[in-house]
């Protein structure tokens, strides 16, 4: 069977098994072994259209699809004041905004390359 639903799969390599497999986070209990990623992928894909074609006959209600989000960049966050001061404190001592220090701060920690060169406000405490 070739995979024609839209579910989502996620592939990745098991050291434990030995082989890649492949699971579908809309149908959590759906998996797919390959001694490759398109092995472990078309494998799955079979799974997903049995578990789709099961929920059918059983009448169980399919989950929804996921799908990709698109995000604008901005978001609220919410500081205590402290926080919100020494970000400021901070951000005028390098000579940048405090959108640019939270962004470098966050970029640090999720070990990213979009740093601005700026020491990131985090303490390694």
């Amino acid at each position: 069977m070739k995979n024609s639903t839209p579910y989502s799969m996620r592939i990745h390599w098991s050291d434990e098994d030995g082989c890649f497999i492949g699971t579908c986070p809309e149908f959590p209990h759906t998996s797919g072994f390959g001694n490759s990623p398109t092995d472990a992928a078309s494998e799955l894909g079979t799974a997903i259209e049995l578990a789709v074609q099961t929920h059918k006959e059983e009448g169980w209600p399919l989950p929804e699809p996921a799908m990709i989000k698109e995000y604008s960049g901005q978001l609220r966050l919410r500081l205590p004041r402290s926080m919100h001061a020494h970000l400021a404190a901070r951000a005028l001592a390098e000579g940048v905004s405090i959108n640019t220090m939270i962004v470098a701060a966050v970029a640090a920690t999720l070990g990213t390359k979009e740093t601005t060169g700026l020491t990131p406000a985090v303490s390694s405490k």
